[in-house]
């Protein structure tokens, strides 16, 4: 359970993430926005206004509105051959549909966006693909994808995504009793987050998620003195 819960929090991330890229911030809307029901959108909508609407439905679990929205979504970017809002639509198909349905979503992801220059895609198919996988169990087609993913993040200096890819990976390697692997790639995370901030302030769940499975990977490697350290440096983030 402990391995499952690794990845599940990854997962969970990443899809968090990608929620936040796709959506503007409330607060960049009036109040009358921010009071808007689904009921007010079209394919005359602005891809920002459907975003925020996608984003809302979903978190109130509102699905069967959220797949008229994405309807009226898909519509519009087909009709103004936008391929990254054609990808943005199939985003919230793959979390609704079946996991067989959801592939082919995660394959119509990547292929449309597979010459795009955006910094997001086609990695965030791969990841979609990789999660699918390894829901069913399938750890090595979920690896294969994440490590396209991770390759494709690499290829775009994408930091944020190689830092959050690896620790799928490295969770993934634990399972597969590659514990060196995973300790090194969770250890390459922590680097990354290093350069991207020297200090814990305002990114406490990211250290705090790596010291808590660096803990535990050196545990399995039964190098107790660094599994300790890295227990401490955990305590350390609350003071």
């Amino acid at each position: 359970m402990i391995l499952y819960s690794e990845i599940k929090f990854f997962l969970c991330r990443v899809l968090m993430f990608v929620v936040l890229t796709l959506c503007i911030s409330q607060a960049l809307f009036s109040q009358d926005n921010s009071e808007q029901t689904t009921s007010n959108y079209s394919i005359n909508s602005t891809f920002s206004e459907l975003h925020e609407l996608e984003s809302v439905a979903m978190a109130d679990s509102r699905i069967d509105e959220l797949k008229e929205i994405v309807k009226v979504h898909l519509k519009k970017a087909k009709k103004e051959n936008d391929p990254i809002e054609v990808a943005r639509a199939y985003y919230y198909r793959i979390l609704n549909e079946k996991p067989h349905v959801a592939l082919v979503y995660s394959d119509s992801m990547i292929q449309i966006t597979e010459n795009s220059v955006h910094p997001n895609y086609p990695t965030l198919g791969y990841i979609l693909k990789a999660n699918i996988f390894y829901d069913q169990g399938k750890f090595q087609l979920a690896l294969d994808n994440f490590l396209k993913a991770h390759d494709l993040a690499l290829e775009k200096n994408n930091i944020e995504d190689q830092r959050e890819i690896s620790l799928a990976i490295a969770a993934i390697r634990n399972i597969n009793g590659q514990h060196y692997a995973a300790a090194d790639l969770y250890n390459r995370s922590l680097n990354l987050l290093k350069q991207k901030s020297s200090s814990t302030e305002g990114f406490y769940d990211d250290y705090a998620t790596l010291f808590y499975n660096l803990s535990l990977t050196y545990l399995r490697l039964s190098q107790l003195d660094t599994s300790k350290y890295y227990v401490q440096k955990g305590i350390e983030l609350r003071d």
